[in-house]
């Protein structure tokens, strides 16, 4: 199993405005991932290519927001850290019971309007790649205002798991190891 490095505690405003509200102002931690981490998320059905490559964003990156796909701890000021895999998630979705879906749009805040949830991708890093990992903070059911309902006004997802945010990912970083519908 491969295991990232803790760097250093980040504080929240370390982070740029648009990336803050993302993480609950809890320990958030500047974490290299070595080549060969899996990642894993849920997203759309259009996220990889014809040519078996993850879809870049308009900008030619990769999407910046993963879980750790294996359970790994990493050792940080003595204390154990640890990033829950897909199966600890699973494992808790059970637990409730509610499906995998439903589980993370909830702990991982998944505004529905941001992604439609209808696909596994799980990938294997190329490259190391430094990032942050931390809680999701809550999130509006539905983010834009122009699309959220009277009624959803003040309704939120909870957050809570723990994200990984991998800026500056290309498609080139990234193996596709399984791509297909939940």
């Amino acid at each position: 199993m491969i295991s990232p490095v803790i760097e250093r505690q980040l504080e929240l405003r370390e982070l740029a405005s648009g990336i803050q509200r993302s993480f609950r102002d809890a320990p958030i931690y500047r974490i290299r991932f070595p080549r060969g981490t899996m990642l894993f998320k849920l997203t759309g059905n259009r996220a990889v290519g014809q040519d078996g490559r993850v879809v870049p964003r308009e900008t030619g990156l990769v999407s910046p927001w993963w879980f750790n796909y294996e359970t790994v701890r990493a050792a940080f000021t003595g204390q154990q850290y640890v990033l829950p895999g897909i199966a600890d998630y699973c494992e808790r979705a059970n637990r409730l019971p509610v499906d995998i879906v439903l589980f993370l749009r909830s702990r991982g805040a998944v505004s529905l309007d941001w992604n439609c949830m209808t696909h596994l991708l799980v990938v294997e890093l190329t490259r190391e790649t430094v990032g942050a990992a931390g809680d999701c903070s809550g999130q509006q059911i539905v983010d834009d205002p122009k699309l959220r309902p009277a009624h959803l006004y003040n309704v939120r997802f909870i957050g809570g798991a723990k994200q990984l945010y991998l800026p500056g990912l290309q498609p080139s970083d990234l193996n596709v190891a399984t791509y297909g519908p939940i």
